[in-house]
């Protein structure tokens, strides 16, 4: 509920909330215990008191794009914004976009799901082999691998303000830009539209310009950047119905977005409040200070 939205009217950043709702739901479990009980007096309305209050972390908000990306992840859709919107100068060049595929009540296409599908262009004029340019932001990310002699390619769904399309990388062109292939990228794409019977609309990849590496900060700042692994998880131990303790970790996570997710063991309970970051030098550091060693763990699983 947090990241929908739901409680901006409190005036509180998303971060903060995020941060005390472990401690909230615990105080609220009291108090309905206490009253349940009988145990409450006419003073209870007074607020003239700190105690059993929720303090609220001096930390920064959440970046624009994982406010939106957890928007999305709750809501199944972007409500305050889009991750594109700060782009639209870019966009605005390209000749080709998802608008020109719609569903069609013609012949039907069966997905990897086996279930029946129907997209075709639109009378815009375009052609089987046309080069077109197209782009925004990559949705989904799939390897695939070649019939004849078993290479690697990518199949992509790539977002624009209007939809999405089937974006296909061939194994030439996939060596020279696995590395910077992922969800969330955003690129643009230089290909020739594909049209063949009995398949999808698709857009074939040749060139690829991505518009932002989000390493390279750290990385011209000397910072070494560990190489994210898929089966890698992060676990820290701490009291997470301490605020404060939790506030700290928030402040030092917060702005370290990446791929990891991070797990908090308390009390022989695991926490995953959808948290992930790019594991670096600096961030261990800053959590074993903060936590101790001890209670900072990357695990990497096979």
């Amino acid at each position: 509920m947090i990241f929908s939205g739901a409680f901006d009217c409190f005036g509180k950043k998303r971060s903060q909330l995020e941060s005390v709702y472990e401690s909230a739901v615990t105080l609220a479990e009291k108090e309905i215990k206490s009253r349940s009980m009988g145990q409450f007096s006419i003073f209870d309305t007074i607020e003239n008191s700190d105690e059993g209050s929720i303090v609220y972390p001096d930390i920064s908000e959440y970046s624009k794009q994982i406010l939106l990306k957890k928007e999305k992840e709750v809501l199944g859709l972007y409500v305050s914004g889009h991750p594109l919107d700060d782009y639209a100068d870019i966009m605005k060049t390209f000749t080709f976009n998802s608008s020109m595929i719609t569903l069609s009540s013609g012949d039907e296409v069966m997905n990897e799901d086996g279930d029946s599908e129907a997209e075709v262009l639109n009378d815009t004029g375009l052609e089987d082999g046309m080069s077109v340019t197209f782009g925004g932001m990559i949705s989904e990310f799939k390897k695939r691998y070649t019939k004849k002699d078993n290479k690697t390619m990518a199949q992509l769904r790539v977002e624009d303000n209007y939809g999405s399309c089937e974006v296909m990388v061939f194994p030439k062109a996939y060596e020279k830009y696995k590395n910077e292939l992922a969800e969330d990228v955003m690129l643009t794409v230089y290909g020739k539209v594909s049209i063949k019977p009995g398949e999808r609309p698709s857009i074939i990849g040749e060139r690829l310009e991505f518009w932002e590496k989000p390493n390279n900060n750290a990385e011209m700042m000397g910072e070494k950047i560990e190489e994210v692994k898929k089966n890698q998880i992060l676990y820290l131990q701490y009291n997470v119905l301490d605020p404060k303790i939790h506030a700290k970790v928030m402040s030092a996570t917060i702005s370290k977005s990446g791929s990891v997710p991070v797990i908090v063991q308390w009390e022989k309970k695991l926490y995953n409040n959808g948290l992930s970051v790019m594991i670096s030098d600096e961030l261990m550091r800053d959590l074993e200070d903060l936590l101790g060693e001890e209670n900072v763990k990357l695990v990497t699983r096979n």
